[in-house]
């Protein structure tokens, strides 16, 4: 499998970031599913081609996270 980062820190960096963004938002998604018995599985998969800002990568996790709860 080919890395779009060849160097650990920036592939930790976007996961750090990704992380981070998930952990302050998940309350989007955990009040949709609230109400569910169902559970859900996310995988998040990052497709940018150099490095995110955390501003691009928290608004982009907003966007996904409110996608996945109109869904729920």
């Amino acid at each position: 499998a080919s890395k779009r980062f060849h160097k650990a820190v920036d592939r930790n960096r976007m996961k750090r970031l990704t992380r981070e963004a998930y952990r302050r938002q998940k309350q989007i998604l955990w009040n949709a599913m609230e109400e569910s018995d169902e559970s859900i599985a996310i995988a998040f998969i990052c497709i940018a081609s150099s490095l995110c800002t955390y501003a691009n990568v928290y608004k982009s996790m907003n966007k996904i996270l409110t996608r996945i709860a109109d869904i729920a």
